[in-house]
């Protein structure tokens, strides 16, 4: 994650889309079917099943996928991302201040 000063919206495969766009929400949506083929893929192999050669390789595509999908977060990341929104409550917060004091709100 980059700094403070970043103000593009949240990458998603390379791409910036705003967080409630159909993108964001078409990413989210393949997320879930990748992830629940992956489980169901995990379960089978931890339940003492014989995968075939092919779903071995189909779980480390799917694993892949996903952690593109959905890269880790880092603790910096968050820290940064809740600095961003304490920012962004006082931005908010004093923007409310402004327009009580000139009679707009």
């Amino acid at each position: 994650m980059r700094g403070h000063a970043h103000k593009k919206t949240p990458e998603i495969e390379g791409r910036t889309e705003p967080l409630g766009s159909t993108a964001a929400r078409e990413t989210a949506s393949e997320a879930e079917r990748v992830a629940a083929e992956r489980s169901r893929l995990l379960a089978c192999k931890h339940s003492g099943q014989n995968l075939s050669p092919g779903d071995h390789e189909r779980l480390d595509l799917l694993t892949m996928r996903l952690r593109q999908l959905l890269p880790p977060v880092s603790l910096h990341d968050l820290h940064v991302l809740l600095e961003m929104a304490e920012e962004v409550e006082r931005i908010r917060d004093r923007a409310r201040e402004r327009r009580q004091r000139l009679g707009l709100g």
